[in-house]
């Protein structure tokens, strides 16, 4: 040490005095302390300020250097089986790690296109979030690699591993959503599991389906060569996750009708092809998927490979809203006298007026338990209408002519949005039993208004908006306007967001 006080500027050991003289800095980087090992400094006596005065006392102090980091946890642990094909893998570290050179340390075995790997907040989880799904009964192993480092640059203690077998899809909240390159059509179908909205962790969507491009340099019908196949119009998860729905048109043919897939999300095997079909809505059971036909409405039960339609009527303007009972199904229709809300009974196949509700009507909201209906009416009786549909029904009765209806939060308390003079839309909660309004911190401009969604339970809401580069993103958000996620678009840098709906 006695050498480092007269040694040269980038030295391996070398002293640094501070300003004034008033004490030095130690630096040995060619000399690194060991992990968590004791060590004594001593400062001999003898030394002496400038007017000659003497320190005789010999300074000792032990300091213990802190151990290498060490990873925590892996989830899934080693050995693990029927791990959720869409759920995160995750890193827990025993320190705040360096975010470069452990996201490139982390990795999956075989590898899955599109993945990436991003921190929490406080740099001690990281998380491995797939490009896709992974494959159903196929075994994976996460690997975190020893060149990772901690924020002061000590290495990870030594490399460790975790091997699993995949499942199937995860049955938790998702969103669903639609990319496309910029200028074109939607292409991708993506899911993302919302288990970690709120906790500060990254969310990235899952690509499920890739829609075919034109591989003949003559062309595919109407599809120049490199463009779009077919399109993606509508997806959505049934609740459980055991089956997607997907709306599809055909490009190559000018005027193709659409047509809906339903299929095993996990697998990408496909149930049924309906053509026709557009508009899907799935039971909250799961068992069943509403959707509209030139013919009406109809029903299909994927478990069982039936199709049931109800009776005629005006064609949907969206798709149905289910009760909980996996029974009742309220209509938004539009025919020659303009928009109405309808209800049906997928049980005994029936169409029937809201009982007490005239004239034209249009977003309805239904309420969780299914006993007040909410709907947006526009001319002299201007506003949102609650319409009540239990045992003590009663008049309709108007909350607010500036409201127009988007979902519930609980069985008392609608969301929805009133238009502000600027021509932005302010979302708020309306307590429905006394009409007091609260404000929700979030400002949407009309593009995002379109695509807003309310989750079944109330909890959050999805939508677009202005995301990097340029690109739209799916945003999801507390009920209570608190904690915005963006959900990063699949493993496609260069895809934005069409359209995003929650399950």
């Amino acid at each position: 040490i006695a050498s480092a006080f007269g040694a040269a500027q980038g030295a391996p050991c070398r002293v640094v005095w501070n300003a004034g003289n008033t004490g030095f800095t130690f630096l040995h980087p060619g000399a690194e302390l060991q992990n968590n090992q004791q060590y004594t400094f001593t400062l001999l006596g003898g030394f002496y300020d400038p007017a000659g005065v003497t320190n005789t006392v010999d300074h000792n102090w032990n300091i213990t250097t802190e151990p290498a980091p060490d990873v925590r946890t892996l989830s899934p642990p080693d050995g693990s089986t029927a791990v959720a094909v869409d759920a995160p893998l995750i890193v827990t570290f025993s320190t705040p790690m360096n975010p470069m050179t452990t996201e490139r340390a982390i990795s999956l075995s075989p590898a899955i296109d599109g993945t990436r790997v991003a921190p929490s907040r406080d740099l001690t989880r990281f998380l491995l979030l797939p490009g896709h799904p992974l494959v159903p009964d196929t075994t994976y192993r996460l690997i975190v690699s020893d060149a990772a480092t901690d924020a002061h640059g000590e290495r990870l203690r030594t490399t460790v591993s975790s091997a699993f077998t995949a499942g199937t899809m995860s049955g938790g909240d998702h969103a669903v959503l639609l990319l496309g390159r910029p200028g074109e059509a939607a292409s991708e179908v993506a899911v993302a599991l919302l288990a970690s909205a709120t906790t500060g962790d990254p969310i990235d969507a899952e690509t499920v389906l890739t829609a075919p491009r034109c591989s003949i340099s003559s062309g595919c019908g109407s599809v120049a060569f490199g463009d779009l196949f077919y399109a993606y119009t509508a997806a959505t998860l049934s609740p459980g996750s055991h089956w997607l729905a997907v709306v599809e048109q055909d490009l190559s043919v000018p005027g193709a009708p659409l047509s809906m897939a339903v299929l095993n999300p996990a697998t990408g095997a496909v149930r049924a092809l309906i053509p026709g079909a557009s508009k899907p809505s799935w039971s909250p059971d799961g068992s069943a998927v509403a959707f509209a036909t030139e013919r009406g409405l109809a029903v299909y039960r994927p478990a069982v490979s039936s199709s049931e339609l109800l009776p005629g009527g005006d064609p949907l303007a969206a798709p149905p809203e289910w009760g909980p009972q996996s029974e009742l199904l309220v209509l938004s229709t539009f025919g020659l006298e303009g928009a109405h809300v309808e209800l049906a009974d997928a049980v005994i196949q029936l169409r029937y007026p809201v009982p007490g509700l005239q004239g034209s009507a249009s977003n309805p909201a239904l309420s969780p338990d299914a006993t007040q209906l909410a709907v947006r009416r526009e001319g002299a009786a201007a506003g949102t209408w609650l319409v009540s549909l239990g045992a003590g029904r009663s008049t309709p009765r108007l909350l607010d002519p500036r409201l127009t209806p988007y979902g519930w939060i609980d069985t008392g308390t609608l969301l929805g949005t009133i238009e502000e003079p600027d021509g932005s839309f302010q979302p708020v909660t309306v307590t429905v039993s006394t009409g007091e309004e609260a404000v929700l911190p979030i400002t949407l401009d009309a593009s995002a208004l379109t695509s807003l969604d309310v989750a079944p339970s109330g909890r959050l809401l999805a939508y677009l908006g202005p995301g990097t580069a340029g690109l739209e993103q799916a945003v999801i958000e507390n009920a209570d306007g608190s904690e915005a996620v963006p959900i990063g678009a699949g493993g496609g840098t260069a895809l934005q967001a069409v359209a995003v709906s929650l399950n």
